[in-house]
């Protein structure tokens, strides 16, 4: 509802401003007390019976605040606040192509009312796309195609799935008018849809340049820049919207939370500042408030804040993802859980609720839950954040080519690539494919230099090759950019003279102490590791098997582990194969490389067996393949207990075609996966050539 107050003396202007303020906290006893007070001062004021209307809508009295917005109308008949109002009622009664013609005779008077640009979008949000479009071609005939209108249109348009359209109708009506600040940015947006990030990047600045002094504009622009990865860009055009329409509660808190992306925490304490002093009680002060104690690791004091939001956010379903990550990063992660599973209940559709809810199930480890909570999303054209988590899943259950294949999606879709590159070298490190993990963090780099990620994926990289001090300053570059990459600590950990460095472990173990408990399993485990590691390169080999085992606990929390499955899986081994191995399996195919599959305890020298074959120009060292579980989970013949040689064929073509990506053109290769050793039935009877070395070592020295 309006509650326009503009134009009027400075007495009358107060007591209607105090009334919007009673009406925006709920107090509608006390706005309809002093809505009647001042009809009797002011009788025959359009903006007091306005207001009035305003009182009785929230009071859920439709009949009276029409009849009050219709005598606003009497008085002042080209009232554009009473226009817009009579619009809102009409849309609640589901009258929606009155509500726009209402709409476009307000912005035909008054093109800035923000009201009835709001209520023209939900009008339009819930009319039909084909009754939608037949009101629009009316006013077009009519004339009434006022520049918001005409930007609706187009909106319009992008949400049936016409963005050409929409681009070329905005390119004539920027043209026709360009004074129109909208229209540059709604063409930014348009190209950003149809993927033309050189369209895009040039109406932002054609925007910034031809409205050098409209704060909108600069704002919209500081966003672009900050999403196209280019945080220092979107400071500058922040300040420009600071400088030009003054410090606003939300562009400070928009300032604050880019300075801390810039890991500039003081500045972002300052920019915070004025903004409470401003106003307090934001909410997207508070929630940037909230955001830097986390990152100050204060969680007592974010906690505080996170009280304060959900206060003034409370009922408000677009807040409830955001306020359901900040539950779980102050330790809260049932609470967390629930808020969101609760929003998805009510709103299926809610894909941010979906999205966010995806990524606490990652940091639990529940992967198949996660999958089968983002399918709905995968039907659609999915955003990249989806397709990494979906990704990540994949990895972590052991499928490798699902796991490739969602990535490449991600990188294709993303706008700023940056995350789904470092995933995608993370992935292609896990699998010996060093070279092309080289390019992906290259590019990553190239794109983003000062992203933490990037400089600690580039030392776990320089650490599987070996260059241990390159690797010790990637990970000291990553940290001094993020305290919080909790795995880097595990990976810095494992090189040579890392444990020298008091001042890194002496950080991990306070870390460890004052915020464990509130800490993810996995990510309170990887401190864990680091720490046992380093106390056991000090020789304090109690400490640090203590740390070990706190590490383990989690990791098993979280990875769920059931000894009953490898207890049913050894009892099915010893019911096909105690008898012995069947004469006849598959048939080798001509052309087809040999497998040699190195077996064993982990720690008990398989890499190194694999080194030594993989110096033999005949043979293509794979690494550790999850093929033979795969395959044999793909024919399902460990549950039935098929050991036909046409089982075996299928078993044989399911490995097979996994290794098609290796692109093995040697006579042989190398499978390393230690825990293979399970499946040597199996694979003598898929794989006749096949050799299988068992490697040894002392029982004390393996895990």
């Amino acid at each position: 509802m309006v509650t326009n107050v503009e134009q009027m003396d400075d007495n009358k202007t107060s007591a209607l401003a105090a009334v919007a303020a009673m009406l925006g906290r709920g107090a509608l006893d006390d706005a309809a007390a002093r809505t009647d007070a001042l009809l009797g001062e002011y009788p025959h004021c359009e903006r007091v019976r306005n207001l009035c209307g305003a009182v009785r809508f929230h009071r859920g009295d439709a009949e009276g605040a029409e009849a009050w917005f219709k005598e606003a109308l009497a008085i002042a008949p080209d009232f554009p606040p009473a226009l817009s109002n009579l619009g809102n009622l009409r849309w609640t009664a589901g009258r929606f192509a009155d509500a726009l013609s209402l709409y476009a005779r307000a912005l035909s008077l008054d093109p800035a009312l923000g009201d009835a640009r709001r209520g023209l979008g939900i009008a339009l949000g819930m009319m039909s796309g084909p009754e939608a479009l037949a009101s629009f071609r009316a006013l077009e005939a009519q004339g009434s195609l006022t520049p918001p209108l005409r930007l609706a249109y187009a909106q319009l348009l992008r949400r049936l799935g016409r963005a050409e359209a929409a681009r070329q109708m905005l390119e004539a009506a920027q043209a026709a008018t360009p004074g129109f600040a909208d229209f540059y940015l709604e063409l930014a947006a348009v190209n950003k849809e149809l993927g033309d990030r050189e369209a895009t990047a040039a109406w932002y600045e054609k925007a910034a340049s031809r409205f050098p002094g409209n704060p909108g504009v600069a704002l919209s622009c500081g966003n672009a820049a900050r999403s196209a990865g280019d945080p220092e860009g979107a400071l500058v055009h922040y300040r420009r919207a600071m400088d030009s329409g003054g410090a606003s509660p939300g562009l400070l808190a928009n300032m604050a939370t880019l300075l801390l992306d810039l890991r500039r925490p003081s500045e972002a304490a300052e920019a915070l500042e004025e903004a409470e002093a401003l106003q307090p009680d934001d909410p997207y002060v508070l929630s940037a408030r909230v955001d830097l104690e986390l990152r100050r690791g204060r969680k007592a004091d974010a906690e505080g804040y996170l009280r304060l939001l959900m206060e003034q956010v409370a009922g408000d379903d677009d807040w409830r993802p955001a306020v359901a990550q900040y539950l779980w990063e102050v330790g809260r992660r049932d609470q967390a859980r629930e808020l969101l599973e609760r929003l998805l209940e009510r709103a299926p559709e809610a894909a941010e609720a979906r999205r966010r809810l995806a990524g606490l199930l990652s940091r639990e480890g529940r992967y198949h839950d996660l999958i089968d909570l983002l399918g709905p999303l995968l039907d659609e054209e999915p955003a990249a954040d989806v397709l990494m988590l979906v990704s990540v899943a994949y990895q972590a259950l052991d499928e490798p080519e699902l796991a490739e294949f969602y990535l490449q999606r991600a990188v294709a879709y993303a706008d700023r690539p940056v995350a789904s590159l470092v995933q995608l070298a993370e992935f292609s490190l896990s699998v010996g494919r060093d070279d092309e993990a080289e390019e992906y963090l290259k590019e990553a780099l190239a794109s983003d230099p000062i992203n933490a990620e990037v400089h600690a994926v580039w030392g776990n990289l320089h650490r599987s090759r070996g260059r241990e001090q390159e690797a010790l300053a990637s990970y000291r570059q990553a940290l001094a950019r993020n305290q919080r990459l909790f795995s880097t600590y595990t990976g810095m950990a494992a090189l040579g003279d890392a444990w020298r460095d008091e001042e890194t472990w002496d950080r991990v173990t306070r870390l460890l102490a004052e915020e464990g408990d509130a800490l993810a399993p996995l990510d309170r485990a990887a401190l864990c590791f680091s720490l046992a590691q380093v106390h056991e390169a000090r020789g304090e080999y109690a400490t640090s098997f203590a740390h070990y085992r706190e590490g383990n606990d989690l990791v098993a929390r979280v990875l769920d582990y059931r000894p009953e499955d490898d207890e049913r899986l050894a009892t099915r081994i010893r019911e096909l194969f105690a008898p012995g191995i069947p004469e006849q399996g598959a048939t080798r195919a001509g052309g087809t490389p040999a497998p040699l599959f190195i077996v064993s305890m982990p720690r008990s020298g398989t890499t190194l067996m694999e080194q030594m074959l993989g110096a033999h120009g005949d043979v293509t060292p794979c690494g550790e393949l999850p093929f033979m579980r795969l395959a044999l989970a793909d024919n399902e013949v460990v549950d039935t207990g098929d050991l036909s040689p046409a089982a075996m064929e299928r078993v044989r073509a399911s490995y097979l075609k996994r290794l098609e990506r290796h692109a093995v053109n040697t006579p042989c290769f190398t499978d390393k996966l230690p825990e293979n050793f399970r499946f040597i039935g199996w694979m003598l009877l898929a794989f006749p050539e096949a050799r299988i070395i068992h490697t040894k070592r002392d029982p004390v020295a393996v895990c």
